[in-house]
């Protein structure tokens, strides 16, 4: 099956190709000048060959939410075990760090009293508002709202390991042990959607609040000023200080530019 609008290969892979390079080339790490205009992939082949019609659109899906609140991810997959990004547009933090390797996980980092220490999780660049989303079947673990002064707003759920596509479930291994759940994590939210409470169950896709600059992301009001979403994954609700009981969570976002 072809998951292309015309249900044709051709088709399927240009637009393939094009959301992937994307998703993957950060423009500004290529300029002599930074902040310039940016192109999108479609724009550049339609630019070159201005007769060579691109059509990266999805035949419909008919998918059901468990409640009416929720908006679906343009990334769900409908068969079997699914998956959606956090975000449409998953790209690495590169703005308001001193390196990019600081928004990887187990990054290092300097506390303004000169301490260094490793990221729990993986900085995603998003302009604040923008939409977030389950990444997988689950129930809400637990909401932080009001914002602490850390994480600021915070949301995650839990999933079962057996309701993850089998490459995601592969992922799932601490200190050489499987898993049968998993915790992901969101940080410094603008809004968590409203409705949400502990234990409710979310499909995946499902729209779970909105980025923001909450918390010790104060200030981050742009992209340009360092905005994104922290995502984190867990093997424990509250694994605790450091990086212990905590995966990379680049493997698991399909398309991710991993610097």
């Amino acid at each position: 099956r072809y998951y292309s609008i015309d249900s044709t290969w051709r088709t399927a892979f240009v637009a393939w190709m094009v959301n992937y390079f994307d998703s993957i080339i950060v423009p500004d790490h290529y300029r002599i000048e930074p902040k310039m205009k940016n192109y999108s992939t479609k724009d550049i082949i339609q630019k070159l060959n201005s007769t060579y019609i691109i059509n990266t659109d999805l035949p419909p899906v008919t998918i059901t939410n468990s409640q009416p609140r929720s908006t679906p991810s343009p990334s769900v997959n409908v068969e079997g075990n699914t998956w959606s990004n956090p975000l449409s547009v998953c790209r690495i933090r590169t703005h308001a760090l001193p390196r990019v390797r600081s928004s990887t996980f187990k990054g290092w980092r300097t506390r303004s009293n000169g301490r260094r220490y490793q990221h729990q999780g993986l900085d995603i660049e998003a302009a604040p508002n923008t939409p977030i989303f389950s990444v997988a079947d689950g129930r809400i673990a637990f909401i932080i709202d009001p914002p602490r002064s850390d994480y600021g707003r915070q949301l995650c759920i839990i999933v079962q390991v057996d309701d993850l596509p089998l490459e995601k479930a592969l992922l799932c291994r601490c200190n050489d042990s499987e898993i049968s759940e998993v915790y992901f994590f969101y940080a410094h939210l603008s809004a968590i959607h409203s409705g949400l409470e502990r234990g409710d169950h979310v499909r995946c896709g499902e729209l779970l609040g909105e980025t923001g600059c909450t918390g010790n992301a104060n200030g981050m009001t742009s992209i340009a000023l360092g905005a994104h979403l922290h995502f984190e994954v867990r093997v424990k609700e509250r694994p605790g200080p450091g990086i212990a009981n905590r995966l990379d969570p680049a493997p698991f976002i399909d398309g991710f530019n991993y610097p």
